[in-house]
């Protein structure tokens, strides 16, 4: 009796099987929950997905799947747009952006990378992404399942962070097959984040012999006998291997059913998984394998059009003559395409050909694909594997499809640009141009070492080549990016002399020079050359004018001259709005807020900052997106809302850090732990700082000295840890920084507590000359902030109350709550020591109320131990422990947001309701959804229906 072949069910996985079904299950803990199936090919990692896919529909999830693929690795956001595709074929609309990759990438007709798009591109792309599974996700839960995650491209990665960053708040289940290996770099990171951020990992083994033999009994029919058992066991417990194998001893009748068991005769075992698929493709015809060969060269899915296209046979021929292989179970259908059962079943076909064959065909797919009309990135694929043909029209396809691909993938156009450089030899007419797009795309892949390396060898041309231009500008970002100050000013010097490159062009680099002076500290020659750049930019009416402006407001502001400052930034805001507000590298909105808020006009400055936030948000611009977000938490912070500062600090650092922008990690991270430290949460303020040291700290080394409030950060927590001696040393190393460069807005923050601690440590002498230095600030520019700084040193080291009183005084009208606090509880000392009890009670009362509104336990404490120190008897009225659930834990802003979204708007129109940008009101539906332990706005209403009013009013009040 001969065995009948049928299909396997999953057989020794039951662990495994659990595992994903739990995943499946609705519910969210405030994090995506992610699952990652690990294990070799074969191993039955794509049957848990399928299985996971099953679970998911069941849950009611929502169920988005893509499959990643071997020959479309380069292709951007390549698994999302099939798992999104997917979804669209259900009745999904996808996002226009979205639609444009699906139909082949930018419509924009190419032309060179522009530095301040590229990155912007890919960005607004991951914001699509993340927006359209949001839209679904705010509905219903959701599960994205992608499968072999080991060939996603880079911004699939990234946007699978992105996901994970910004839908915590949402049920969003991910669950990812991978092999482990290849294994790239970004995917590594990937990885890491989330297995720190608690992703479970499964790495899928071998079977064990029961299983190998329940699975041999569903796939022959019968219970192996001991000749089968010793069959399947060469196949090392990989189910696949199993199954294909069993498959070919039945196909060759090697198999025999004898009392009720099955058993081998006659046949020598296929040593490999490869040669077992040999064995399957023996019993085709030579034509359907020559199919089957011209197929594997298109990857593992590929269309009957590209078929068609590449081998010259119609399409209803092709179903025809392929119906063998699908008989045999070597292709399967997937929707519109045909794919190969598994990789690996692509993999024995495609390398059983002679590398010379399988260069060739790819190189005549790229040919006629090219004539049908196929993408320039699927074309340049083939280029790629094709061999090395350096005729004019394949350089220039390689060139079209970087150029096409760079604005979402920069690593895959850095590829595709190399391998046209390296066909294409020296004397090439799109030499200086393919460098010149090369530079760009390897400072948008964090490669600024490569990119100054191929701007000097493009350079190297002569001041008349080609694109001058382009590759000093890309000279100066990369030396910028390095910090290396100095050899940027060089190259300036240099490039500004020289003949190919233009006005605006050499007025956008004088810019950067004049910040690379101003960060070095030579603030003399970097007001001089702004001057320049505004001069030269005005009279070409190039984007230098304004960038220009911008230092020279810095410049201003750095001295203590305000005024100034806010009028050079509202110069550049109107020059940049003339340019229809774009300039790359440079954000005047973010120099205006600076200006206003040192003038205490906290409120346009907060405005300020959320229009160029929305702008940039809108045109897809992502650099700034961290700063911004760092600048609204430090309005935020020295205003007492400390649980806003709190918020917006944590959004930008995670924008940094999805951005992979690490410079610009230490701002945030230096405000965290200077709340951390007042809060007196001393672990978390250490983490943070520890956190800044591998990169961030290399990058401030480069510059030259620590932000202000990272010196302070530091030099708090080491004062909580009860080294007085090491604070004092850190504040003044800072100090004798910042002094160094005349920076009155750092020399103002640091003095008070410089002062403080000098004197705690019987050094009077340094004290004294902080103090002298800051009332000459003072007297330079006297803003609210400088004055009062000036007027607390003086106080303390002159002991002097009303002299501390008048420091209080000058603050009660300002918003900076949280120094006016500390005016209060040091004029409220000063009075004890002069016998002035009575004036002090109303002080030490109101900066401990104010420490404690604001959550800062640890300076109400200290104010309140220093109050009954000195006799002054209080109970601590008051005293706030911030909720960490519930209603009464959201912010003001969280709580309007919150209530807009309990009315049914959805967060672009709560975004236009409150002027602030979409990813705003993402973020605060995350920390509020978490805070309420909800993962859906139906949650929402509900929970708004039992509590029996709006969330913004709270009791007794709104």
């Amino acid at each position: 009796m001969d065995p009948v072949v049928v299909l396997p069910t999953l057989r020794g996985r039951a662990a495994e099987i659990e595992a994903v079904r739990e995943w499946a299950r609705p519910g969210s803990d405030g994090r995506v929950r992610v699952l990652l199936l690990e294990g070799e090919a074969g191993i039955g990692k794509t049957c848990l997905l399928e299985v996971a896919r099953a679970a998911a529909q069941r849950s009611g999830r929502s169920v988005f799947v893509g499959r990643a693929d071997e020959i479309e690795r380069s292709r951007p956001f390549g698994v999302l747009l099939d798992a999104l595709g997917w979804r669209a074929a259900s009745g999904v609309a996808l996002p226009a952006s979205l639609r444009q990759l699906e139909e082949g990438g930018s419509k924009d007709g190419g032309g060179a990378f522009q530095r301040s798009r590229d990155p912007d591109q890919r960005f607004r792309t991951v914001d699509a992404i993340v927006g359209a599974l949001e839209q679904v996700a705010l509905d219903e839960p959701v599960a994205l399942l992608l499968d072999d995650l080991q060939w996603a491209d880079a911004s699939t990665l990234l946007t699978v962070n992105a996901i994970t960053r910004w839908l915590g708040y949402l049920d969003v289940a991910i669950l990812a097959t991978l092999r482990p290996f290849p294994r790239t770099p970004e995917l590594a990171r990937l990885l890491d984040r989330l297995d720190h951020d608690g992703a479970r990992r499964l790495e899928i083994g071998p079977l064990d012999d029961h299983a190998v033999a329940e699975l041999a009994t569903d796939v022959v029919g019968a219970a192996p006998g001991v000749t089968l058992r010793a069959a399947v066991a060469s196949a090392a417990g990989n189910p696949l291997f199993v199954t294909e194998l069993l498959r070919v001893l039945a196909d060759e009748g090697s198999l025999v059913v004898v009392d009720g068991g099955a058993e081998l005769e006659r046949v020598v075992v296929p040593p490999s998984l490869r040669a077992t698929i040999h064995r399957t493709l023996a019993f085709l015809g030579a034509d359907v394998l020559a199919l089957l060969h011209h197929a594997s060269v298109l990857g593992t899915a590929f269309s009957l059009t590209d078929l068609a296209a590449v081998t010259g046979v119609g399409a209803s021929d092709l179903t025809r003559r392929l119906r063998p292989a699908i008989q045999a179970g070597l292709l399967v259908d997937d929707a519109e395409r045909l794919r190969f059962r598994h990789d690996l079943v692509r993999s024995a076909i495609y390398e059983d050909q002679p590398v010379a064959m399988r260069a060739a065909l790819h190189a005549e797919a790229a040919e006629r694909l090219a004539a049908a009309g196929a993408s320039s990135l699927q074309v340049a694929e083939h280029i790629v594997l094709g061999g090395t043909s350096a005729d004019a029209t394949t350089i220039e396809r390689l060139h079209e499809a970087a150029r096409e691909v760079g604005r979402q993938a920069p690593a895959t156009a850095v590829r595709l640009l190399e391998h046209a450089l390296e066909l294409s030899g020296q004397a090439s007419d799109r030499r200086a141009a393919m460098l010149a797009d090369l530079v760009a795309a390897l400072l948008w892949c964090g490669r600024p070492q490569n990119a100054e390396q191929r701007a000097r060898e493009g350079l190297r041309t002569g001041p008349d080549g080609p694109c001058q231009g382009l590759l000093w500008l890309g000279l100066v970002q990369a030396l910028s990016v390095q910090g290396r100050f100095r050899a940027l000013i060089d190259e300036v010097e240099r490039a500004v002399r020289t003949h190919g490159v233009t006005e605006a062009e050499a007025s956008t680099m004088l810019a950067e020079a004049a910040n690379a002076h101003l960060l070095s500290g030579d603030v003399r020659t970097a007001e001089a050359m702004a001057h320049d750049a505004v001069s030269l930019g005005r009279s070409v009416a190039s984007e230098g004018a304004a960038a220009g402006l911008m230092i020279l407001s810095d410049v201003a502001r750095g001295r203590g001259d305000v005024q100034s400052a806010l009028g050079h930034a509202q110069e550049a805001v109107e020059a940049t709005e003339r340019r229809g507000g774009v300039v790359h590298g440079w954000r005047p909105e973010i120099f205006l807020a600076m200006a206003l808020r040192d003038l205490d006009r906290f409120d346009e400055a907060h405005a300020a900052l959320q229009r160029g936030r929305i702008a940039d948000e809108q045109r897809g611009h992502v650099t700034f997106l961290p700063v911004y977000g760092y600048e609204l938490a430090t309005g935020h912070f020295l205003s007492g809302r400390w649980d806003e500062a709190v918020t917006e600090a944590e959004r930008a650092l995670a924008l940094a850090e999805e951005v992979g922008l690490a410079m610009l990690r230490s701002w945030p991270r230096s405000l965290l732990a200077l709340i951390a430290v007042h809060r007196g949460d001393l672990e978390a303020a250490a983490a943070q700082l520890a956190d800044l040291e591998p990169v961030d700290q290399a990058a401030s080394s480069a510059v030259g000295l620590q932000s202000p409030r990272e010196a302070l950060a530091r030099s708090l927590l080491a004062e909580a840890n009860g080294d007085a001696a090491a604070a004092l040393a850190l504040l003044q190393r800072a100090w004798d920084d910042h002094g160094g460069r005349g920076n009155v807005t750092a020399l103002s923050q640091l003095a008070p507590d410089l002062v403080r601690l000098a004197l705690a440590c019987r050094d009077p002498t340094t004290a004294a000359g902080v103090a002298l230095a800051v009332e000459h600030a003072a007297r330079l520019q006297p803003v609210t902030s400088v004055v009062a700084s000036a007027w607390r040193c003086r106080g303390l080291v002159d002991a002097d109350a009303d002299v501390l009183v008048e420091a209080a005084t000058h603050l009660a009208g300002s918003p900076r709550r949280f120094e006016h606090a500390h005016a209060c509880e040091a004029a409220a000392a000063a009075l004890v020591q002069a016998d002035r009890r009575r004036e002090a009670k109303p002080l030490f009362d109101a900066a401990i109320d104010t420490f404690d509104a604001m959550g800062a336990q640890r300076a109400a404490a200290s104010a309140l131990a220093s109050a009954r120190t000195l006799g002054i008897g209080r109970r601590r009225r008051g005293a706030r422990t911030r909720a960490v659930h519930g209603w009464e834990a959201l912010t003001p802003s969280e709580t309007e947001v919150v209530a807009l979204a309990a009315d049914g708007l959805t967060n672009p129109e709560v975004g236009r309701r409150l002027f602030i940008s979409r990813r705003t009101v993402q973020s605060h539906l995350s920390s509020a959804f978490r805070k309420l332990e909800i993962t859906s706005r139906v949650e929402l209403a509900a929970l708004v229906a039992r509590r029996g009013r709006t969330p913004g009013e709270r009791d007794g009040s709104r």
